[in-house]
């Protein structure tokens, strides 16, 4: 008997009973092979019982198959040629049947492809593109440290968020579709993803100490790192332009020399894997406060201008800036403004005298630096006005149209959004432009908006 013994890749060996072996040919003989299995089994099979051996790498997954008349054929591709493409219905049956290759329009996989994994802390967002025929759902694999792939989803749609993770950790993940006779594809290749870095938490109960000798002493609670360790922490300072890295320190205490260049001093903690935690801010000095004074046009709209024109006020500001971080400032505004009054009929005519408007409100914005002198300010208002409005009466009922004066006062909220522009003319003197868009709030809240525009001048105190 003639032997050949040869090792050889073989992709797959479809036997005639429909079945196939995956793996490694190790002996080669005339009545026999002996395969080493993808698993790692040794088995012979022999040679009567084979129908093909498949020495090119294909996907053995379902297709579909479009062809030139228009059908779509959902198959197994199990072996092509020059001319023909051979085709089985149901993988693990024998049964086969060939089609030209000038007949095929196209062959499209019925995996999802392109799989996309983006790590969180504690989990992982997944997407892919779905296959040429929409399947019924998709089933989502993952394998970790200890476990092999198992099934943790079956979403309709592809994309899903994988949650409750461990932080710091490597995973595999991989997604098959499943279609609407219930048979699932072969899974798109696997992504191996390590979950993010849960930064230590921020430093806490920050402390000052005046030093006699000057600079100051600050100190500090630990930080928390729930899956790491916290090696050091890092000491800045900080000013409305810049942040700048002052040292860092293992302990949890720092002394500052020269702490009149800084506004803020801020600590944060940093991990063993470098990752940094929110900063804890401790601020310098006191908070410095600014006195403006505005006077501008305030411009009634929708069925506020109904009640009175254009008028004119003004408007007293006192400001804390640098609140809680650098740039953030926050404070109380009150203003008075005259309305001449208008004249309109609705169910009776009525002409209002004239509308006192004193809004006080309690406002926040932030300073943004165009230049060295030029700040942008964006800022939210809200508080209660307070309105006077004296008016005439006139019966349209009555044959001599009877006068009555009357006047209207009320209290209520309102809300207001603006704008500043400002130019710092010495250190403590500045100059603005300022406009803002506010309503006041009543039961159809959009039907009494107005605008302001003003000029101002604030001094540092």
């Amino acid at each position: 008997m003639l032997v050949f013994s040869a090792v050889s890749k073989a992709e797959v060996i479809f036997k005639k009973d429909g079945s196939l072996v995956k793996g490694t040919i190790t002996r080669d003989g005339t009545r026999n092979i002996v395969v080493r299995t993808d698993n790692g089994k040794i088995v012979s099979i022999p040679r009567r019982e084979i129908m093909r051996i498949l020495y090119t790498k294909m996907y053995m997954g379902k297709v579909y198959v479009r062809l030139t008349n228009g059908d779509v054929l959902g198959v197994y591709k199990v072996d092509e040629d020059q001319d023909t493409y051979t085709f089985r219905k149901e993988l693990y049956k024998p049964n086969e049947f060939k089609v030209k290759r000038e007949k095929v329009m196209f062959i499209a996989r019925s995996n999802p492809t392109d799989l996309k994994a983006e790590a969180e802390e504690t989990g992982i967002n997944l997407e892919w593109l779905p296959p040429f025929k929409p399947p019924k759902k998709y089933r989502v694999y993952l394998a970790g440290p200890g476990f092999d792939f198992k099934v943790i989803a079956e979403p309709d749609k592809p994309a899903y968020e994988i949650e409750d993770l461990e932080s710091n950790t490597t995973y595999i993940v991989k997604v098959t579709a499943i279609d609407h006779q219930n048979v699932e594809s072969l899974p798109t290749d696997q992504v191996k993803v390590k979950t993010g870095n849960i930064p230590p938490s921020t430093p806490g109960s920050v402390i000052k100490e005046e030093l006699d000798r000057g600079g100051m002493q600050i100190t500090w609670s630990s930080s928390r790192d729930d899956d790491g360790t916290v090696k050091k922490y890092i000491v800045f300072g900080a000013t409305e332009n810049e942040r700048k890295k002052l040292g860092d320190t293992e302990t949890t205490g720092y002394t500052i020399e020269n702490t009149a260049a800084y506004i803020f001093l801020e600590v944060v903690a940093v991990d063993d894997l470098g990752g940094m935690s929110d900063p804890a801010i401790v601020r310098t000095g006191p908070l410095e406060k600014r006195l403006e004074f505005s006077t501008g046009i305030f411009i009634p709209m929708g069925h506020f201008a109904d009640l009175a024109d254009t008028g004119y006020g003004c408007t007293v500001t006192l400001s804390w800036r640098d609140i809680f971080m650098p740039r953030l400032f926050g404070g109380i505004s009150a203003g008075f403004y005259y309305l001449p009054g208008d004249e309109y009929t609705n169910k009776v005519m009525k002409e209002t005298r004239c509308v006192f408007f004193i809004p006080i409100f309690m406002h926040i914005g932030y300073r943004y630096a165009l230049s060295d002198k030029v700040f942008l300010s964006p800022y939210l208002s809200a508080g209660v006005v307070y309105m006077n409005m004296p008016y005439v009466e006139k019966d349209s009922t009555s044959l001599n149209f009877e006068e009555e004066n009357r006047q209207m006062t009320s209290i209520g909220p309102a809300a207001e959004a603006g704008i500043t522009v400002q130019y710092q003319l010495g250190k403590s003197i500045v100059m603005g432009i300022k406009a803002g868009q506010g309503l006041l709030v009543k039961r159809e809240i959009l039907e009494y908006p107005f605008s302001r525009l003003e000029i101002s001048a604030g001094i540092t105190l």
